[in-house]
Order: structure tokens, then sequence, then C-alpha cells
């Protein structure tokens, strides 16, 4: 099990399975996005766009209806929390994750 959250994902983007290709590729998962930067007025500070490499590497990112809220993604052993306001959900996720193993 893999789990990350907010600008923690950003740490998945280069990881590769054995085949070669991206971890994430194929992916559901989420992180915080461009948009939330903005809200945050981080956007000029962050070294790189999150939202737009995670598109990059092929996953598919699925964010918050309304940003700055809680959304957590589970695809297979990936669980991913979009930004803070997530960490009790994801808490709970990956908790409840962990009892069905």
């Amino acid at each position: 099990m893999v789990a990350a959250i907010c600008h923690g994902v950003g740490g998945l983007l280069n990881v590769r399975l054995s085949n070669g290709e991206h971890l994430i590729k194929g992916k559901s998962m989420t992180g915080f996005d461009w948009f939330e930067e903005t809200i945050a007025r981080r956007k000029h500070e962050v070294p790189f766009n999150l939202e737009a490499a995670i598109k990059e590497r092929g996953a598919n990112l699925k964010k918050a209806f309304i940003p700055m809220t809680s959304n957590v993604v589970v695809d297979g052993n990936l669980i991913t929390g979009q930004n803070p306001f997530s960490s009790k959900e994801m808490a709970k996720v990956v908790a409840g994750e962990l009892e069905k193993i």
C-alpha cells in the first residue's frame, strides 16, 4: 500500500515499475491542484505545477468539486489525499484499508 497526501504525491511522480512505466500511469489519484496553489498564493513559489505533472504521467486526477475541501481517492493499493483538509479522512481510509489485510 502506498499513501500520500497534498504535495506529498509529488514523491510518486518519478517512481517507475519494473516494466519502466510510471507507478501512477492509469491510476485515479489526487493531490494539491493548481487552483488551490492560486488560492494559497503559492503558485509563483512552487517549483512546478503538480496537477500538470500528474496528468503528464498518465494518471487520472480527481479533484474535489469545492477547492480546499477533503478529497481522498483509492485506486487499488494507491491512496491519495488532495490537500491538508483531507488528513482526517485519509487517516480513516488508510486504517480501513489496513484492517482489510
